[in-house]
């Protein structure tokens, strides 16, 4: 780090910062500034517009009894990459470290009545840094003329009136609140927007000048490798576009976050698990997952700061639908707990997703438990998501492409010829069936069991063993050759709405025929 000596007017370099007592500069660049080289030789640094400000800033920290002085214009020699990529990542602790931070209004003169909230200084993104950072904040006008300090700067600038005044740390306000500070802020670079915004939230990175708006993707991806804070999903979109990943593309998405707060209070206040991965973020222990309505293809993801994200399933990933106000969702459905959504999602493929909906299986149980009921072994194993007595599962939009499920049904029958004193002794009989779904709405049933017939019911189609039935009511009778000869019926009802399959499974104990079944299944 590089420091002006308020005396002689010389630079010094400091390896340990922490061991120099200085004043930091924070104004806005105009032309004619003194750059590191320029400032080696004074005779030709005083004839540029900028020596006035690094006087006056040498000038207020010798009142001061500060020895030395730092300006960003000639105290970093940005022909060094290397150089400025240090100052660049240092910056946001070189002003905290800093004994006093003098902001130079240029454009601010209060002889003229001009307004301080029209001052350029309050637009520009490197200046937000550099008044949370800096522990004594000191405004002048053009004049030089003291004219306060930051704590009643809220209105303005939008940052926290507890952050300005010293009174809350910056790090405990929700990632979103913070990223709305920004929104609006320009700097001369696109990088630089998300560059400035390093030590806001302490993250270390690279330079890499050319890479436009993916700075602020790469920022993103670096905040969530350290933070369980999901607000920074909670953007609200600027773009026409109706799917979209789970990054913001950029600062302006979060202008509407300013009222955002962490909810600390919350029972479901357990951190998720963030992986970073070429398909996108995957997101892991998140009971803040609901589905939002039972086989709607829609799922609710609590952002745990009033906010609810709206995202719709895809065969291999999610896609984010929208960001809207709500409270916990603890009375909704069973909990997902695992997920991935695409970092961005183009708005051609955006387009794509909107022609190529894909339909959704869903298979329920009724009755589940009286005849111990379960799904088991689904496929392909990426379509499907297990509940409570219920799968769902997310299709090709293709005639061709199958999904598949086993039923399981563990009943329970009497053994006579192992009788005791108590009476019968009850013993399980496990049965297993194999279903296939397609996307043109085929259900084909197979089973292991010994000895299975179709059983045709008024109105309904005549179901033969091997051949896909359409869309409707199937019912299968189960017949075991049993000492006791139970027998139950299995009723599958399968209809279609709104593009979804709703599956919807019956079984219930059935009188004994007594003959053998006209059909069977191997």
């Amino acid at each position: 780090m590089w420091l002006i000596d308020t005396e002689s007017l010389q630079l010094k370099e400091f390896l340990n910062p922490r061991l120099a007592r200085y004043a930091i500069l924070s104004h806005t660049w105009t032309d004619e500034e003194v750059s590191f080289q320029e400032f080696a030789n004074l005779s030709s640094a005083k004839g540029k517009r900028g020596y006035g400000k690094i006087i006056e800033t040498c000038r207020l920290a010798r009142e001061r009894d500060i020895p030395y002085a730092w300006v960003d214009t000639c105290c970093i020699d940005k022909s060094s990459s290397a150089e400025l990529s240090e100052a660049i990542n240092s910056m946001f602790q070189w002003y905290n470290l800093s004994l006093v931070c003098f902001v130079f209004l240029e454009d601010l003169n209060t002889s003229q009545n001009t307004y301080l909230e029209h001052c350029r200084w309050f637009t520009r993104g490197w200046t937000l840094q550099e008044l949370i950072a800096s522990k004594d904040v000191e405004f002048y006008d053009s004049c030089w003329k003291v004219i306060g300090s930051r704590s009643k700067l809220s209105e303005i600038t939008r940052v926290d009136v507890g952050v300005l005044a010293g009174t809350t740390d910056f790090r405990t306000i929700c990632i979103a609140q913070r990223m709305s500070w920004a929104a609006g802020r320009q700097t001369t670079r696109i990088e630089d927007r998300a560059y400035s915004l390093f030590g806001l939230f302490d993250v270390h990175l690279p330079l890499i000048y050319g890479e436009g708006d993916k700075a602020f993707i790469r920022l993103q991806e670096a905040i969530l490798q350290n933070s369980t804070d999901l607000s920074i999903f909670a953007w609200s979109s600027v773009l026409d576009q109706e799917y979209r990943g789970l990054f913001a593309v950029s600062l302006e998405e979060f202008a509407s976050c300013g009222g955002y707060t962490s909810d600390d209070d919350s029972p479901l206040r357990a951190p998720a698990v963030v992986t970073l991965t070429n398909r996108g973020v995957e997101l892991s222990s998140i009971p803040e997952m609901r589905p939002a309505t039972k086989g709607g293809g829609k799922y609710y993801l609590y952002l745990q700061c009033g906010m609810v994200l709206i995202l719709m399933r895809r065969i291999h990933h999610y896609v984010r639908l929208d960001c809207v106000a709500g409270g916990t969702p603890a009375l909704l459905e069973e909990p997902l707990t695992s997920i991935c959504i695409p970092k961005i999602i183009h708005p051609l493929e955006s387009d794509k997703i909107a022609t190529l909906e894909s339909p959704q299986f869903v298979v329920t149980l009724d009755n589940q438990t009286q005849l111990g009921m379960s799904l088991k072994n689904p496929g392909p194993v990426h379509m499907w998501e297990l509940g409570r007595g219920t799968m769902r599962a997310v299709a090709e939009r293709h005639p061709d492409y199958y999904a598949w499920f086993q039923l399981e049904i563990s009943g329970l029958r009497s053994q006579k010829d192992q009788l005791d004193r108590n009476g019968l002794v009850l013993v399980e009989v496990t049965l297993k069936f194999n279903f296939r779904l397609s996307v043109s709405g085929k259900l084909q049933p197979s089973a292991d069991v010994s000895r299975v017939w179709f059983e045709k019911e008024e109105s309904e189609p005549v179901f033969c063993p091997g051949e896909l039935a359409s869309f409707g009511r199937l019912s299968l009778r189960v017949f075991r050759d049993a000492i006791t000869h139970s027998t139950f019926k299995v009723l599958i009802d399968c209809k279609e709405e709104d593009g979804f399959y709703n599956v919807s499974i019956t079984a219930s104990p059935s009188a004994s025929l007594g003959r053998e079944p006209k059909k069977t299944l191997s």
